[in-house]
């Protein structure tokens, strides 16, 4: 339904982020986050988790407690993306401030 990365680089490692969206054939949403580093001379290292839910707010706070209490950038624009792309998130697209 949905993706985004994020990809920095700094003296000796590259790292990023991909966030990827998804909503099943009994219409749960499935996210699943990668965060990666390149260390030079120590290779690859991964992390994922995947999650499903019933709910866009529970996907919302979910992806929220992978990082820190906030809605960082790639998984912002990844739920903006997937509220485009499929109609019964359209309402959901917008940010509630109490």
């Amino acid at each position: 339904m949905s993706h985004a990365e994020e990809r920095g680089r700094s003296p000796g490692v590259a790292y990023g982020v991909d966030i990827d969206l998804y909503l099943t054939i009994r219409l749960r949403l499935v996210a699943h986050l990668c965060r990666w580093s390149l260390r030079d001379g120590e290779g690859l290292s991964e992390d994922h988790r995947v999650a499903t839910h019933d709910s866009a707010a529970k996907l919302i706070e979910w992806l929220k407690q992978e990082n820190a209490g906030r809605l960082d950038a790639p998984s912002k624009r990844a739920w903006v993306r997937a509220c485009q792309a499929w109609p019964g998130l359209k309402r959901e697209a917008v940010e509630r401030v109490d």
